[in-house]
């Protein structure tokens, strides 16, 4: 069986962090800085102190983004 550039782990970490180096700004990198780092999205934004409406559009974005280039991300539901 084959396995596509996206199923490699390594590959995958290569394709996260230059996904996560292209954020237009600080804060969206800062969010999945934490996300890696095992916080949730409540603590997120507590630290960053986001309103929930700019938490929400930053995940999405970051979220889009990494869909686009082929990573499978977790579920919220």
């Amino acid at each position: 069986m084959s396995t596509t550039k996206y199923q490699d782990p390594g590959e995958r970490r290569r394709i996260v962090r230059r996904v996560i180096s292209e954020l237009p700004d600080r804060i969206s990198r800062k969010i999945c800085s934490l996300y890696m780092d095992g916080y949730s999205d409540a603590e997120i934004r507590q630290r960053l102190a986001l309103s929930g409406a700019e938490f929400d559009g930053r995940k999405k974005e970051i979220r889009q983004r990494m869909l686009d280039t082929g990573i499978k991300v977790r579920s919220d539901e």
